[in-house]
């Protein structure tokens, strides 16, 4: 088990209340995922889930996403402070639901789920 550190600033305030405090109707966005991942995500969450996603750019965070596995814990901060703590359930990659959550996803993100 490895602890992220996940950034709630800097905009990503949005999508953290998009995604993570709130759960994703993972019917909603079906059509953005393979069916093996939609079938996944249904089994382990049922209707919805809590979703995160990080954009790995550089050093680190490409190992941290390279290596980002279930049981894995992402410790979200803002300020100074970790405001919520969430366990990795899956871990997945699909440009077209990282749009469809986050309309400025340019890049892949390194997507989980997480209880």
């Amino acid at each position: 088990m490895r602890i992220l550190m996940a950034g709630t600033g800097s905009g990503g305030d949005r999508y953290f209340e998009q995604t993570v405090r709130n759960p994703v109707d993972l019917d909603r966005y079906a059509h953005a995922l393979t069916a093996s991942q939609y079938r996944e995500l249904k089994q382990k969450h049922g209707r919805s889930a809590w979703v995160w996603g990080f954009e790995p750019k550089r050093g680190t965070a490409v190992k941290a996403a390279d290596e980002l596995k279930p049981g894995d814990l992402a410790w979200f901060h803002h300020a100074g402070y970790v405001h919520t703590m969430a366990e990795v359930v899956t871990v997945f990659d699909s440009m077209e639901f990282d749009r469809a959550l986050w309309d400025s996803a340019t890049t892949r993100h390194r997507g989980s789920s997480l209880q």
